[in-house]
């Protein structure tokens, strides 16, 4: 604070929008934390603690994301484990551990796909059903349609159901828990039918989802009980037959059906 005799005013140095400092008189907009006193050798000591303070958030945000790239590559090493327990390709790990869920061939999904005349299948990509969408992209039937969203994809399926088509849905399990408000709407309160093929992404084949510690596995079949939507387990490939009876029943009922996917597709 600068005194200049006794009906002097405290005065505060300040920054302006261009970069530029300056000495003003202290009033009631000017914040104690936001403006330093002026002393000798204040505005240095206010430049020294800016820029310690502009250090340690480089240093912060720094080990978030060394964090955060660490989490990621084990998150991704993991699931690589999954998989391969899930196609029977890690013998080293199977021996301590027993797959719950074994994965699927994407060949038989899509074989029981066409075998029920799909004509469309709209899906948000998938990274648990990967093996099945590059099958389906490289065939010209059933038409593949990307979509944005899982709001879009049951948008499109009514649009189709109502043309004459026979579509159905490829999404996972946090796209599902997303578009509830949207399944709600269109597909129960319009009765549309709508078959969803949903893959459980980050699911841990060796436990049932219901003993998997992650929300978005534990919750799943819960939610859609609430909701009195049917769902249907496919966790091995002896047990396919589960598309064309949630398929059919979607079509009864004018309404949605899930089949959950517990393995990644291979």
């Amino acid at each position: 604070m600068i005194a200049s005799g006794k009906t002097s005013r405290p005065s505060y140095v300040t920054r302006d929008r261009l970069g530029r400092w300056s000495v003003r008189p202290a009033n009631r907009a000017t914040s104690p934390q936001t403006a330093a006193a002026v002393r000798p050798g204040g505005l240095a000591r206010l430049l020294t603690q800016t820029s310690a303070g502009c250090t340690m958030l480089a240093r912060k945000q720094h080990l978030e994301r060394v964090d955060l790239s660490r989490w990621m590559s084990v998150f991704s090493a993991q699931q690589e484990r999954m998989r391969r327990l899930a196609v029977g390709g890690d013998s080293g790990f199977m021996a301590e551990t027993a797959a719950v869920a074994i994965s699927v061939p994407a060949d038989e999904i899509v074989k029981e796909i066409e075998s029920l005349g799909i004509t469309h299948v709209i899906n948000v990509p998938d990274t648990h059903q990967k093996s099945v969408l590059a099958v389906l992209a490289r065939r010209t039937h059933p038409t593949l349609i990307t979509a944005c969203t899982e709001d879009e994809a049951i948008g499109i399926n009514a649009g189709l159901y109502v043309g004459g088509k026979r579509p159905m849905l490829l999404i996972q399990n946090t796209g599902l828990l997303a578009s509830i408000n949207c399944i709600k709407g269109i597909a129960m309160d319009a009765g549309i039918p709508t078959f969803m093929l949903v893959g459980l992404f980050s699911r841990d084949v060796t436990r049932s989802p219901a003993d998997d510690p992650k929300r978005v596995i534990n919750r799943i079949s819960p939610t859609l009980d609430t909701w009195d939507i049917p769902w249907y387990a496919l966790e091995r490939p002896d047990q396919i037959g589960v598309i064309a009876e949630a398929y059919q029943r979607s079509l009864d009922v004018h309404g949605p059906t899930v089949v959950l996917v517990g393995a990644p597709t291979s």
